[in-house]
């Protein structure tokens, strides 16, 4: 259909998460992985694609020493075209002052 290998939209999702820890910002604070909201496949990402994902924190509860942090996700590609789209939500440990 798209004239070249798909990537499997889970695994780009995957990868996602996986750029969350490269960037540091949760590094020993993640409880636990809450959930994942209007999650859409905008565009296929193909075999040997760039990714690159912008998150920007949109909501936030805080419960004791946790909160559940809400995150928009935007995954763009090589040409900067929108490929994914999804809010995730994280129980994170809140910072001891």
């Amino acid at each position: 259909m798209f004239g070249r290998r798909v990537v499997h939209g889970l695994l780009t999702l995957a990868v996602t998460s996986g750029l969350w820890m490269r960037l540091g910002f949760f590094e020993g604070s993640i409880v636990a992985f809450y959930g994942i909201d209007n999650l859409r496949f905008v565009k296929p990402v193909f075999a040997g694609d760039t990714i690159m994902a912008r998150i920007k924190v949109v909501e936030k509860f805080e419960r004791g020493n946790y909160g559940i942090v809400t995150f928009n996700n935007e995954v763009y590609n090589q040409h900067e075209e929108l490929v994914l789209i999804f809010q995730a939500k994280l129980l994170l440990k809140r910072k001891q002052l």
